[in-house]
């Protein structure tokens, strides 16, 4: 096996082992759930709510096709009432 044989090799399987790294970080990237100090998380797992119930704030990995994430804020909301014109006595 010549020099230019072997470079090429590990050409191939450098360009393929950084395809790969690549294609793994985009599936997994999709399962990090990213939960603000003002959420909560509920993470239901088929179905069922995790033990423990609502969770967050933090980083939360997440099962592929088992489970299901509902984000709960937890701000409070507030808004404007028009003044009436009359009063009920």
């Amino acid at each position: 096996m010549s020099t230019n044989d072997f470079r090429d090799v590990l050409d191939s399987l450098s360009k393929f082992g950084g395809y790969l790294i690549n294609f793994d970080f985009k599936i997994w990237y999709r399962y990090w759930i990213v939960v603000a100090e003002y959420e909560r998380a509920v993470i239901f797992r088929l179905g069922r709510i995790l033990p423990g119930g609502a969770r967050g704030p933090g980083l939360f990995l997440t099962l592929p096709c088992m489970d299901m994430i509902r984000k709960v804020d937890l701000r409070t909301v507030t808004f404007d009432v028009p003044p009436q014109e009359h009063q009920n006595l």
